[in-house]
């Protein structure tokens, strides 16, 4: 008997021995888990989608200074900052379909003009109560042209409104320029009937501008006494000139319409 208990104990120990080994090599039976790498510990950490939460993708980031990115505008992680660009010094640069025009800017076509302007939105403004009496409707024709009237090195826009008062529209032309970043109305564009040297002149009326050079010419068409409003019998081509601080017209070429006596 004292020789059997030494023999069986070295047994034991050696089966708790080759038990422990078997566990510690079997997969899946660890009880603790090593932590994901991070930035400090060996490897970018990442969220569930494999982005780095805590960076920025230099592709994507467009701040100023930075080759192919869009100056002022930062984007990356959780914010975008946008820096206010610099006021447009051309006015090409005008959206003149969306701009507020003054009161003025239909003459005595609309009596009652809106406090605050005329605000065209997408080329056009009418008033809120189309059916009241000092209903309005103003649009922008779409063709504007450039040139530099008064030859300052600042180039200027030619337009025309289309103010309606409820009849038919009335074209009133305009010069506009810019300044400190904002266009700015130069001249009203308004021929004299007197200037067209004939006789019994009902009514003139805009129907083209343009820009030739520092030239501003303009179209229009005449309505003289007994004239159907389908049919005026004459027409003239005007050019201006900037005279003295003044939009200046030349003497007008008049002709006689096709549909003209």
């Amino acid at each position: 008997m004292p020789l059997v208990a030494p023999a069986v104990l070295v047994i034991a120990v050696l089966l708790a021995a080759a038990c422990d080994t078997s566990m510690s090599a079997s997969p899946g039976t660890s009880s603790s888990t090593a932590p994901a790498p991070t930035s400090r510990d060996g490897g970018p950490s990442t969220d569930p989608d494999g982005v780095r939460p805590d960076s920025t993708d230099s592709t994507d980031s467009t701040g100023p200074g930075q080759p192919g990115g869009t100056p002022g505008i930062v984007t990356g992680g959780t914010a975008v900052s946008h820096s206010p660009g610099p006021r447009p010094n051309d006015i090409r640069d005008i959206e003149f379909a969306d701009l507020t025009f003054p009161r003025t800017a239909c003459g005595s076509v609309i009596d009652r003009p809106p406090p605050g302007g005329y605000q065209l939105v997408d080329g056009e403004a009418r008033s809120p109560n189309p059916t009241a009496d000092d209903s309005y409707v103003v649009s922008l024709s779409p063709t504007v042209s450039y040139g530099d009237v008064d030859s300052d090195g600042v180039r200027d826009a030619a337009l025309i409104l289309e103010c309606d008062h409820g009849s038919r529209p009335i074209p009133v032309g305009w010069i506009y320029s810019i300044a400190g970043g904002r266009p700015v109305p130069l001249a009203r564009v308004d021929l004299d009937p007197d200037a067209l040297g004939l006789r019994a002149v009902l009514d003139t009326e805009l129907a083209a501008i343009r820009f030739e050079g520092s030239t501003l010419v303009t179209d229009w068409v005449i309505y003289l006494d007994g004239d159907a409003l389908c049919c005026p019998t004459r027409s003239a081509l005007v050019a201006w000139t900037w005279v003295d601080g003044a939009l200046t017209p030349a003497a007008p070429q008049v002709t006689r319409t096709l549909s003209g006596g």
